[in-house]
């Protein structure tokens, strides 16, 4: 803000002072919103009954939830989807959960980490995803990708360490917050050479060889990448 100029007096000074406050932007909070019976409504519809729910030891803005589906018929595997996320908007306005499977033999069930020393721990992906945009001010959204590094807690046995996000496949979750639709994206890790590939030809390029090599949305571990 310019400082006021010492010269004026008065009522000179009084509307001088007014002008400069009014032209002063003052960026309001972002909208917080409690989410969580959306997220929960919408993704019950989808995946089931809750088999289970974290909340985070240690406290964060926005909170972090992570509510568990246990496999079902025409679904075997284990989903997590974040809740809490949306309850702040992004830098773009947007709201959106995250959303990662992993296979049922992968999986013990709530209250255990992953299945087997190869596997990740989807619980801090999650609860690391969830928190970046709000931490970095950079929105997430598909097709992009996401270089976690070697030493994400839960990633660190993976030959894996970046993950690229897609849309949830299927109909959209009947999800808004106040007119802007809650947004749910998959998360899908991948192998370093194909965030190469994302960066070098895009995210949708990325995609589309994914589909084409039939990778499932599932975490798969030992999956060859589908690049050299």
């Amino acid at each position: 803000m310019s400082a006021l100029r010492p010269s004026l007096t008065g009522s000179a000074a009084a509307l001088g002072a007014a002008a400069v406050l009014a032209s002063c932007s003052l960026e309001a909070p972002p909208a917080r919103v409690d989410t969580r019976d959306i997220v929960l409504s919408a993704a019950t519809a989808r995946f089931g009954p809750v088999a289970a729910q974290f909340a985070q030891l240690v406290p964060s803005d926005p909170a972090i939830e992570v509510l568990i589906f246990a496999p079902a018929p025409g679904r075997p595997d284990w989903t997590f989807v974040t809740a809490g996320m949306s309850s702040l908007p992004m830098a773009d306005g947007a709201r959106a959960e995250l959303v990662i499977s992993v296979p049922e033999d992968r999986y013990s069930g709530p209250g255990t980490r992953a299945g087997s020393p190869d596997d990740l721990d989807p619980l801090a992906l999650l609860r690391r995803l969830a928190q970046a945009p709000h931490l970095s001010g950079a929105p997430l959204a598909p097709p992009q990708t996401v270089d976690l590094g070697r030493d994400m807690p839960g990633m660190s046995a993976l030959p894996m360490s970046a993950v690229i996000l897609r849309p949830l496949e299927g109909p959209a979750l009947d999800a808004e917050v106040g007119g802007t639709p809650l947004s749910f994206y998959r998360v899908i890790p991948i192998h370093d050479n194909e965030l190469a590939l994302a960066r070098r030809a895009g995210g949708y390029t990325l995609l589309r060889r994914l589909d084409d090599a039939g990778v499932p949305r599932v975490v798969s571990p030992g999956r060859p990448p589908v690049t050299p």
